[in-house]
C-alpha cells in the first residue's frame, strides 16, 4: 500500500482508494452531505458559493470534484467528443459512443496483430558449436 498525506489533516496514512485517512472519513462524509444538500436546493451555484452556503472549505469541494464525488453541471452539459464534436458520454470520458466504439475496435486490432506476430525461429545447429567455442577460449 502506498503512503500518502491526508488531504484534511496532513498526517501520513496507507492510501487505499481515497485521499482521506480513516480518522477524517466521518468529517469528509459530513461535509459531503452538507454540500449535497445545498446543491440539491440550489443546483446553479458555483464552487465558491456552494462552499459558503454549506460552510465548508473551498478545498473540500475542489477535492470532491476532482475525485468524482461531485460533478460540475456546466462541464457535464458542455462535454463534447474530442474527435468529432458530438455530445460526449460524460465529462470524464469526453468521447461519443461511435468514437468510443471505433477506438475499442482499433485497440482490439492492434492487440490481435501483436499476438499474431511470428515467433522467432532458432536455426538448427546454431548452438551446436558452442562446445568448440568454449574449448578454444579455454586453451588460449
Amino acid at each position: 500500500m502506498p503512503l500518502a498525506k491526508c488531504a484534511r489533516c496532513k498526517t501520513m496514512f496507507n492510501k487505499e482508494d481515497r485521499p482521506i485517512c480513516a480518522a477524517c472519513e466521518p468529517l469528509e462524509t459530513a461535509d459531503y452531505e452538507k454540500v449535497r444538500a445545498v446543491l440539491e436546493t440550489h443546483p446553479d451555484l458555483n464552487s465558491e458559493e456552494a462552499a459558503e452556503k454549506a460552510e465548508v472549505d473551498i478545498a473540500v469541494i475542489t477535492r470532491m470534484l476532482k475525485d468524482g464525488m461531485l460533478t460540475d453541471s456546466a462541464a457535464t452539459k458542455a462535454a463534447t467528443c474530442g474527435q468529432c464534436g458530438a455530445p460526449a458520454l460524460s465529462a470524464s470520458k469526453r468521447l461519443c459512443q461511435p468514437c468510443l466504439d471505433k477506438m475499442n475496435a482499433g485497440m482490439a486490432r492492434a492487440q490481435a496483430s501483436l499476438k499474431m506476430e511470428a515467433p522467432k525461429r532458432v536455426e538448427v545447429g546454431e548452438y551446436m558449436n558452442a562446445r568448440a567455442a568454449f574449448d578454444s577460449k579455454r586453451r588460449t
